[in-house]
Formats: C-alpha cells, sequence, structure tokens
C-alpha cells in the first residue's frame, strides 16, 4: 500500500531557558509504501514480515524529518498450540536525522533489535499468563526524543520483561 501526506505543522519541543519551548515545524509531507505478508507453511505456524518506506520532509527546510527513519520492517514468527504460543520478532529501524539541535551532523545509526513472547492459555476457563522480552538481546542504539527536537540523543530502552494475566 501506497500512503501520502501533508501537514500543516508538526508540534515539536525544544529546550529553552527554563524547560522545554513547545512550537510547530511547519508544513510537513509524508510519502511512501508500505508492504506486508503472512504466510503459514504448516498447521500452528506463522511466518510474517512487513517494510515500510517513508520520505518524510520538512517542506519549509527542504529536509528530512528529524527523527524519521526512511526503511523501517520486521519478521517474526509464531508457533502456537490451542494450549502455548511462542513469537520472536526481530526489528529494523534505519538511520534517522539528528535534530538542528543536535551535537553533529551524523545520523542517528540504523538498529535491529528482537522481541519474544511466550504465552500459556486455558489455565483456567478465561484465564491466560505471557511473558514478553522486549531488546530481548540488549541492543544498543540512540533515538531522538519523541522525533522532538532535543540536543543530542538518547540511549534507547535496554532490556524489558512484562508478566501479564488477563481473564476473559
Amino acid at each position: 500500500a501506497g500512503f501520502a501526506g501533508r501537514g500543516g505543522s508538526r508540534a515539536t519541543r525544544r529546550v529553552g531557558e527554563g524547560g522545554f519551548v513547545f512550537g510547530n515545524l511547519g508544513a510537513t509531507r509524508s510519502r511512501g509504501l508500505e508492504v506486508e505478508g503472512y504466510l503459514s507453511p504448516r498447521k500452528g505456524l506463522l511466518l510474517s514480515a512487513n517494510y515500510t518506506y517513508n520520505d518524510a520532509e520538512d517542506k519549509d527546510l527542504g529536509t528530512r524529518l528529524p527523527g524519521v527513519a526512511r526503511h523501517k520492517g520486521n519478521v517474526g514468527a509464531t508457533w502456537s498450540t490451542s494450549r502455548i504460543a511462542l513469537s520472536a520478532n526481530a526489528n529494523y529501524v534505519g538511520e534517522r536525522p539528528q535534530p538542528d539541535e543536535g551535537p553533529d551532523d551524523r545520523p542517528l545509526d540504523a538498529y535491529t533489535f528482537v522481541d519474544a513472547s511466550f504465552r500459556v492459555m486455558g489455565l483456567a476457563k478465561g484465564l491466560e499468563l505471557e511473558l514478553t522480552a522486549h531488546n530481548l538481546l540488549d541492543q544498543e542504539f540512540e533515538d531522538a526524543f519523541d522525533g522532538a527536537e532535543i540536543p543530542g540523543e538518547l540511549p534507547g530502552e535496554g532490556v524489558s520483561v512484562l508478566g501479564s494475566v488477563r481473564y476473559r
């Protein structure tokens, strides 16, 4: 699927005297392509992949939008039975321009991280337990502050593990 959009302005925040200063970037444009696919080569196994190309521009400056990757994608696999599901996904985020106030002109590096989850269903009627790990391999990466214009880069989140209980 293709997409295109124009924005009258994009909210941003910058560091100013005494804290954050909120404002607008001005006119923005984003256009690109998204492709996704699924394959189930055997019962209980689902493979997935997606890719996004995003050409996002600050129309006033004629530059790429800070913190927005041109290339993103992921591949994943889920194996499931009636009682358990095991999933793993590798996620890629391409290089991104730094905000104007960045310490140098180099782009923020591309990175790949892996997420995984294990779910048990039917322990009792309607009860599910799930354990999810994000950035399982503890990939170090830098990110722009919420795509906003803050000097420097922020370290990306390390490994995080979340347990959940659901009753339906």
